[in-house]
């Protein structure tokens, strides 16, 4: 019943002892799942790596393995089954196989030596990086030569403005001196209030100068026009850091130092008086928000029966030009101002308010 299971190859003597037969099927079933599991591993490979060069080479391999791993299952299959036309044409086709792939790995092998092994491909990758890295460093020079070269020609413009100001409001002085000289000496008064207004837009043109002409803060213009007269000891400044553009600037300037010649004439800041001035400031839904409070001593004060030339400029240079709203308080102790100036592009920094004695 089980004589198939008995081998009936010829001309094997190594048959003859039934332990070594179980040995070489065994073997030729191992190498032959082997053979099957290399190109298992090759078509999963190569399944994925379509980009792969040579892919096609490749697939021919696992061919050939896969036909030497038949040949070797053939080998049990013959002791038991012996079908040795079977056996031919797996050997032809395998043969085939053979010869076909040693031939293009022959026909190739020029072109197989001429792909990049991993360390060359480091190199070439390290050597384009250090050429990015040369290449980037060389522009960045350049850009920095660029901005460099930018900024100088900034700053000598920026200088040349500077000089060209001062030039015209030396012109302008001279000119007004001149000119209220002819009225009078009636007029001396109204000449140094022209002259100390000149002043106050030559400290606002230094502050803008220092910046390159692109912003100053509130507090430096303040400090700045209060310098013109303004005794310190008596002004308390408090406000966080906000900057202001070039032109709100010279305008703010113009406003503060009016404010501060009525409190140098009739505030607080008057000789006698014995009373402060209080500055503060904050900002609020991108608005400046400042408050000038005169705190005077001795003899109150009045309002004014007529609005002098100083407080119409303040009124026209916040409305009119700042875009802002101003409201004035008379009282007792002295004039209260209360300016709204939107900052717009302004660049400011709403830090907490630290107090500043002037």
């Amino acid at each position: 019943m089980w004589d198939w299971l008995t081998p009936r190859a010829a001309n094997m003597c190594l048959l003859a002892d039934p332990s070594v037969a179980w040995i070489r099927n065994v073997s030729d079933l191992l190498i032959g799942g082997a053979y099957a599991l290399i190109p298992f591993g090759l078509v999963s490979f190569l399944s994925e790596r379509r980009d792969i060069q040579f892919g096609w080479l490749a697939w021919l391999f696992a061919l050939f393995i896969a036909l030497c791993g038949a040949t070797h299952w053939m080998h049990i299959w013959l002791e038991y089954f012996p079908h040795q036309t079977a056996e031919a044409y797996l050997k032809a086709a395998t043969a085939l196989a053979s010869v076909t792939t040693a031939g293009a790995v022959l026909a190739l092998l020029p072109d197989i030596k001429r792909l990049p092994t991993p360390s060359m491909l480091k190199h070439e990758h390290e050597r384009r990086i250090q050429a990015e890295v040369a290449l980037r460093k060389a522009l960045e020079e350049r850009s920095n030569r660029e901005l460099q070269k930018h900024v100088e020609t900034q700053d000598l413009l920026i200088q040349e403005l500077n000089h060209r100001v001062k030039n015209t409001l030396a012109t302008v002085q001279a000119m007004a001196s001149l000119s209220f000289k002819s009225a009078g000496e009636h007029s001396r008064a109204s000449l140094d209030a022209f002259q100390a207004r000149l002043f106050a837009l030559s400290a606002a043109h230094n502050l803008l100068n220092q910046s390159g002409w692109t912003r100053a803060s509130v507090e430096d213009v303040v400090r700045a026009e209060l310098a013109f007269g303004a005794d310190l000891n008596r002004v308390v400044l408090s406000g966080p850091a906000v900057d202001l553009t070039a032109q709100q600037a010279v305008a703010f300037a113009l406003v503060v130092h009016e404010l501060t010649t009525n409190s140098i004439k009739y505030g607080s800041l008057r000789d006698g008086a014995g009373g402060r001035l209080v500055i503060t400031w904050e900002v609020i839904e991108g608005s400046l928000h400042l408050h000038w409070r005169c705190r005077a001593g001795g003899d109150p004060v009045t309002k004014p029966i007529r609005e002098g030339f100083g407080s119409r400029m303040i009124r026209r240079t916040v409305e009119r030009e700042l875009g802002g709203e101003l409201q004035e308080h008379w009282r007792s102790d002295g004039l209260q101002v209360d300016l709204t100036i939107p900052l717009g592009r302004a660049s400011s920094a709403a830090h907490a308010p630290v107090p500043v004695h002037a």
